[in-house]
């Protein structure tokens, strides 16, 4: 079971802009993993934006910040006042408890989450652009599924929970299993393959269907690994399939057609060949009776 975070008591000397942003971001808890609650403002102007927000919010304010010093749960102070000597004082007047972010240190947090928030949408943009791809995306890194997008799991049955971490063999046809590994291989290696091809994968429930790989190398979280896209064809073979078996099937029959053909001539060669004999045979009966007849009369 994970272990809570303790939540950390904040409270905010200067009370300009930056004091307002800070406030947000502690309200919207996009600061979760540091479990910030405001308690109090410091402003030596009461019509600033930050003291009046925090007012707005029913966060304690003052114009003095070493009223600050009384909340016994205060854990940081951070100065955004931008005044080196308000730094110092705070620093030497505050309870050893109580840590202080000056503004340097604030300035370098703002920098870093500035780049973290730009990080995080960018990554969120790519993940909506992968999730809604027409195309099975998986990333395959030390022989695992590192990354699977809905459709790839829609394709192999199984939910992206599952997916991750399976061993990718399992995921292929026993036969297809030395073509896709020798592929990976090469890849991994730099090598020069084919950017396309087909093989044949087993969804969760056993069933064989056939996948057209399109595979590149990439860097993932800093190692190497392979970028997948997949797309079933299982349809598209079959309908090649039963094409290629009509195809064949009509040339048997073609085949067995021109044998009966040629039987049929070689047979009706011979009928006309005997009926030819026949008549000649008649003839020549003819011919002898014919003969026959003459000689008697003659006698």
């Amino acid at each position: 079971m994970m272990e809570q975070l303790k939540t950390v008591n904040v409270a905010i000397v200067g009370g300009g802009p930056g004091c307002k942003v800070i406030m947000d971001m502690i309200f919207a808890e996009r600061l979760m993993e540091l479990q910030m609650k405001l308690i109090g403002v410091a402003c030596t102007n009461p019509k600033s934006v930050g003291y009046l927000y925090a007012q707005e919010k029913g966060i304690y304010t003052t114009r003095d910040y070493h009223d600050l010093y009384k909340f016994k749960d205060l854990n940081i102070i951070i100065e955004l006042t931008g005044r080196d000597d308000i730094a110092h004082d705070i620093s030497r007047t505050k309870p050893g408890d109580i840590r202080l972010i000056d503004h340097v240190a604030a300035r370098l947090f703002w920098d870093i989450f500035q780049v973290e928030e730009a990080l995080r949408k960018s990554e969120d943009k790519y993940e909506t652009l992968v999730e809604s791809s027409l195309t099975g995306i998986y990333i395959d890194q030390d022989g695992k599924i590192a990354f699977a997008n809905k459709k790839f799991a829609e394709i192999c049955g199984y939910s992206k929970n599952e997916l991750v971490g399976m061993e990718s063999w399992r995921l292929v046809h026993p036969e297809d299993r030395a073509l896709t590994d020798e592929m990976r291989a090469k890849r991994l290696k730099g090598e020069e393959v084919i950017p396309r091809y087909e093989a044949r994968a087993l969804t969760k429930e056993g069933e064989t269907i056939w996948i057209a790989r399109r595979n590149t190398q990439i860097e993932y979280r800093g190692k190497p690994a392979i970028l997948g896209n997949i797309v079933e064809i299982t349809d598209r073979k079959r309908a090649g399939q039963a094409l290629e078996t009509a195809y064949n099937q009509s040339i048997i029959y073609a085949q067995e057609l021109r044998r009966e053909i040629e039987e049929r001539k070689r047979a009706s060669e011979e009928r006309k060949k005997l009926e030819a004999q026949l008549l000649q045979a008649q003839k020549m009966e003819s011919i002898g009776t014919l003969a026959g007849g003459i000689a008697h009369d003659f006698n």
